[in-house]
């Protein structure tokens, strides 16, 4: 199968939904378009994975202040993976910072995936979440 990276390409909200919703990361009707148009507005970089039919199938999205780069997301549809659509947007990714630290945040049993292109465990570093997209936020006191 041939994949077409897209970088910082138009979004269609509705696209991102289904790939949230296919990989058990919420529902559809949990996301609202501005949020997800908002969250590709607010990133450094990002691409597109496209099909040979121009239909998403993934997508990456990072922050970087121009010294290091943060990988927050990569997901592609659970019929493309394995099929290399991750690892080209991951080579973009790493081609575009490859001047810098990179640093990513897996979930699951996802490590495999990131180390095939060099990246380690690293002692003393972690992630935190206080709290998912679709979680309604709790009141501070």
């Amino acid at each position: 199968m041939a994949f077409t990276i897209v970088e910082n390409g138009t979004i269609v909200a509705d696209d991102i939904k289904g790939i949230y919703e296919a990989n058990g990361w919420g529902v559809r009707k949990n996301y609202l378009d501005e949020q997800i148009e908002q969250m590709f507005k607010s990133v450094s970089f990002y691409c597109l994975c496209l099909d040979e039919d121009d239909n998403l199938v993934g997508f990456l999205k990072a922050f970087s202040d121009s010294y290091a780069a943060h990988l927050t997301e990569i997901l592609v549809l659970p019929a493309s993976q394995r099929k290399g659509a991750g690892r080209l947007m991951m080579k973009a990714f790493i081609n575009r910072y490859s001047y810098g630290a990179i640093y990513v945040t897996g979930v699951g049993d996802t490590f495999g995936f990131f180390e095939q292109f060099g990246f380690q465990k690293k002692e003393g570093l972690y992630a935190c979440s206080k709290r998912t997209l679709t979680e309604k936020p709790e009141p501070e006191n």
